[in-house]
């Protein structure tokens, strides 16, 4: 007779991928713009070229040499962005390879809107999660002001170094 007690396996919880939500005075085609323009990206995160369009691919120089590279899943105007890090040669970044960057959009009322922001495999289990998360809460705030008064904190700016050697995480400024 075969035994039918069930064994219970261990109990596992997948580790949580960074998110962050905020609220924005600006509409959703606003924060879009923000998050695939060139333009825009460099105004509230760091320099890049390329294209944030579907298939396009952007480049991030960020103090070292060597580009971080990311490819634009998709960009369904006003409501989702999702982008893959295919490249990033960053001393202590290379977990991002294969990450995914994901922002969505939603209307709340009137000109004013929420982004929900999951940077997909950016978990605790990464060596870097700690500075990635200071960094991520700094730049969704820098993208806040960038949308609501045109001008946001990138890095390099005056404002971003002033919270990194306040924060202790000017690990991305070492290289320049």
């Amino acid at each position: 007779m075969k035994d039918r007690r069930q064994t219970s396996a261990p109990v596992t919880t997948a580790a949580t991928d960074y998110q962050k939500t905020i609220r924005v005075s600006a509409t959703p085609d606003a924060l879009f713009d923000a998050l695939t323009s060139v333009s825009g990206i460099s105004a509230w995160w760091a320099p890049a070229t390329g294209s944030g369009e579907v298939d396009g691919d952007l480049k991030f120089l960020m103090n070292f040499p060597e580009p971080m590279l990311i490819h634009v899943d998709q960009a369904t105007r006003p409501k989702s962005v999702q982008w893959t890090v295919t490249e990033c040669p960053f001393p202590g970044f290379s977990d991002w390879v294969g990450t995914r960057p994901t922002f969505t959009i939603t209307s709340v009322d009137g000109d004013v809107s929420e982004l929900h922001f999951r940077h997909h495999g950016l978990t605790s289990e990464l060596d870097c999660i700690d500075i990635c998360t200071t960094s991520w809460n700094s730049y969704m705030a820098s993208l806040r002001d960038y949308v609501e008064g045109g001008q946001g904190a990138p890095l390099g700016s005056s404002a971003d170094q002033a919270r990194r050697v306040r924060d202790g995480d000017d690990q991305l400024l070492e290289g320049s």
